[in-house]
């Protein structure tokens, strides 16, 4: 079912080159969910989760991944998911995260990337970017976050390997933003696994498999 040892080793390649690695740390450990994290050299964190949901399909997954109405119902602290654009197997999105008085809100724009890896396994890259746009005098614009949803479909159900970096911005202290962070991706991890079991793929997929290249 895990092999998170493997993944962790292909996952610190796929940090930056060169760049010092800390040991991975365990958050969460349950029998179908992982938790581990490891330390930037700029003190934020990495982190990785993997969760199994039995019996479950890569087009469940898909399909509540781009119904950006019902985003907030699993993802952590999201106020608000508005695709912007959709072409092929690219997409925009512009998202609120709440946060606790007297911290402000969060905006996001996302551009995403899916892609097949081989017959088993899809994955879809996502990355922040800074429009032309003016933001809320009231939120903080996070304007670095890579993440990375890649879904491998086993006999018996579905499994799920996320990983992200993230820097919140503004003036949180590096230990509360990770706190946060690591909480956000465990809470939304558990979330994720309750709603797949009542999504109902749809007949269309919502989105088909491309190249990404260098995303």
């Amino acid at each position: 079912m895990f092999n998170l040892i493997g993944a962790i080793s292909l996952l610190s390649l796929s940090f930056a080159a060169g760049a010092e690695i800390q040991p991975w740390r365990n958050y969460k450990n349950l029998p179908d969910l992982k938790v581990v994290y490891t330390v930037s050299k700029d003190g934020i964190y990495h982190i990785y989760a993997e969760l199994f949901v039995a019996d479950a399909r890569t087009a469940q997954l898909l399909t509540l991944l781009y119904n950006t109405q019902q985003a907030s119902q699993w993802l952590h602290a999201v106020q608000e998911v508005r695709l912007l654009h959709s072409q092929g197997n690219r997409n925009r999105v512009y998202t609120v995260i709440n946060s606790p008085w007297p911290v402000a809100d969060r905006e996001l724009y996302t551009q995403s990337c899916y892609q097949r890896v081989n017959d088993y396994t899809t994955e879809l890259r996502v990355h922040a970017y800074n429009p032309n746009i003016a933001r809320k005098s009231d939120r903080v614009r996070i304007t670095t976050l890579t993440a990375n949803w890649r879904m491998t479909q086993q006999d018996d159900g579905l499994l799920i390997r996320y990983q992200v970096f993230a820097d919140p911005g503004g003036k949180l202290p590096r230990w509360l933003s990770n706190k946060v962070s690591l909480k956000s991706v465990s809470k939304t991890m558990m979330s994720l696994k309750s709603q797949l079991a009542a999504v109902q793929a749809l007949q269309v997929a919502p989105i088909s498999a491309g190249d990404c290249g260098e995303d």
